[in-house]
């Protein structure tokens, strides 16, 4: 298993092409538009890449039979998380059976499976059931996030200027957020993860604890979906199963279920797979 080197990231590009369901902030760190890192089987004609972005998220494709690559995969997973850059704590979308397999004999403490669900977006269902923006509470407006907004969005931990974008330039520049503010200060936004070539944008949507259960992500969201629609953005939502709140504003803004799959998060340890 060899680590791919930036400038060869396009050599997977066709492999990636052939998968089921296309993953944006995977693309994205293959399209050289957020960090990550790329292991192949073979530098310059790959049958086999495993894609982990910065913040841990991590998808395997090509030839899920290949043992020696699945060895590789082994060490990376059971080598010592403080011993290399790979993040510690790992999200896998869609695992292959394989993988999944060997995941069964791992205490939950340390893997953990769940079912999430994709949706696809359908403009003319948004455009019959778009938020009005004159039924927001008066107290509250909404707003496209700037850098000011950008810097009041710490208090929700999700540290978008380096989890996903590199600086609050990168945000800014090749990003999209929108949010609803209590006093000139964001209280709940929907922000792209990140923003393929291709121009589709990877929806996260989060609200302060204090100001959930008054529908404020329905208007960040709607905004958001507004200006996709404007300039040609294909937005793209994924939730767990299980989060019914995710699901019905997915819906009432217009998406339809698409289908699911499974993912995986693993705390990486030395000797993860030893006892197997």
């Amino acid at each position: 298993m060899y680590l791919l080197k930036p400038e060869n990231y396009s050599n997977i590009l066709t492999l990636y092409d052939r998968v089921p369901i296309d993953f944006p902030l995977i693309r994205s760190v293959i399209e050289k538009i957020q960090d990550g890192w790329i292991y192949v089987d073979d530098s310059q004609a790959p049958n086999n890449a495993i894609v982990i972005t910065k913040f841990g998220f991590v998808f395997l494709f090509g030839d899920p039979e290949n043992e020696d690559f699945n060895d590789g995969i082994n060490r990376l997973l059971s080598t010592d998380p403080h011993t290399d850059a790979v993040p510690s704590y790992l999200l896998w979308y869609d695992p292959p059976q394989y993988w999944q397999d060997r995941f069964l004999s791992l205490s939950p403490n340390i893997v953990k499976a769940r079912d999430r669900q994709r949706f696809a977006f359908r403009p003319e269902r948004f455009g019959g059931c778009r938020t009005s923006m004159n039924t927001l509470p008066g107290e509250f407006t909404v707003a496209r996030i700037d850098r000011p907004f950008l810097r009041g969005t710490a208090q929700f931990n999700l540290d978008l200027t380096s989890r996903f974008w590199g600086s609050e330039e990168d945000f800014l520049n090749k990003g999209l957020g929108y949010c609803v503010l209590a006093n000139h200060v964001p209280v709940s936004i929907c922000y792209a993860a990140c923003v393929t070539r291709d121009r589709v944008a990877e929806i996260d949507v989060a609200t302060l604890e204090q100001y959930r259960g008054r529908k404020l992500a329905t208007f960040a969201t709607a905004a958001f979906l507004e200006h996709c629609i404007r300039f040609h953005i294909e937005p793209s939502w994924d939730c767990f199963a299980y989060n019914k709140a995710s699901y019905n504003l997915a819906v009432t803004l217009g998406f339809e279920p698409d289908c699911n799959y499974q993912f995986y998060t693993i705390n990486r340890q030395p000797g993860l797979f030893s006892v197997l």
